[in-house]
C-alpha cells in the first residue's frame, strides 16, 4: 500500500498499487490527480492496520447537542440516532470506512447531505463518497453539525489489549473551546454578526454558537 498526496490540496490517499492512481482526488476533486509525492505506507509512521480507530461525533449547532457514534464500517444516520428534525429524514445518509478515513453520501434523503469544507459547499448526492474530515460541518438538510473525529490510537497484539482514552480533563476541554459566528440554515463561518449570511443569502440566520 503507497500513501499518494494531492499537490493541490496537500490531502493524503491510501492506494494499494503504485502504478494505479485514481483519476480524480477524493478530498478536492481535482482531475486528474496531481501526485505530490508517493510513500510506501511501512515507511510513513507504520500501517493503518496497526491503528484503532474510535469513531466520530456530531455537534448540532443550533443546540449544541452533541451525538456520538462508535466506529463501524458502515453507519446509517437518521432521526432515529440525531435530533428529531422536519429536515432530517428517517435514513438520511450512510457513513463508510475504509484506509483509515470516514466518507459521507446522501441515502436518499428529502432534503439532501451536504458537506461544508474549505468554504465550499458540497452536494452529497451530486458527489457521494465525501471525506469527513474533523472540524468540517455536515448538513443534514437545513441542520448543521459540526464533525468531531475520535483520535487513532496504536493497538497492542492482541484488540482486547486495547484501552479507551483518558477522558478530557474538563478545564482543558473548555479552554479549547472557542466562540463563532455561524449561519444557522448553511453552517458557514462568517468574522462578525450581520443580518445577511454572505455565503446563503439567509436572512436574520447568523447566530454566535460555542465549538
Amino acid at each position: 500500500m503507497y500513501r499518494i498526496t494531492c499537490n493541490y490540496c496537500d490531502e493524503d490517499t491510501i492506494i494499494n498499487e503504485k502504478n494505479r492512481l485514481p483519476e480524480q482526488c477524493e478530498h478536492c476533486n481535482t482531475s486528474p490527480f496531481d501526485v505530490k509525492e508517493i510513500v510506501p505506507v511501512e515507511s510513513d509512521r507504520g500501517s493503518e492496520a496497526n491503528y484503532h480507530t474510535t469513531g466520530f461525533s456530531l455537534k448540532c449547532q443550533k443546540t449544541g447537542e452533541q451525538f456520538q457514534f462508535k466506529h463501524s464500517d458502515n453507519i446509517i444516520i437518521g432521526r432515529s440516532n440525531v435530533r428529531y428534525d422536519e429536515h432530517i429524514s428517517r435514513v438520511h445518509c450512510r457513513i463508510t470506512f475504509r484506509h483509515g478515513n470516514y466518507f459521507v453520501s446522501d441515502a436518499g434523503s428529502t432534503h439532501g447531505t451536504f458537506l461544508l469544507r474549505d468554504g465550499m459547499k458540497i452536494d452529497c448526492r451530486e458527489k457521494p463518497e465525501q471525506v469527513l474530515s474533523d472540524n468540517s460541518i455536515l448538513l443534514l438538510g437545513r441542520e448543521p453539525f459540526l464533525v468531531n473525529l475520535q483520535p487513532k490510537v496504536k493497538e497492542t497484539n492482541e484488540e482486547s489489549n486495547y484501552t479507551e482514552p483518558a477522558a478530557e480533563n474538563p478545564v482543558i476541554e473548555k479552554a479549547k473551546q472557542r466562540q463563532v459566528f455561524r449561519c444557522m440554515d448553511c453552517g458557514h463561518e462568517v468574522k462578525e454578526k450581520s443580518d445577511i449570511c454572505s455565503h446563503c443569502g439567509s436572512f436574520g440566520t447568523i447566530k454566535l454558537i460555542v465549538v
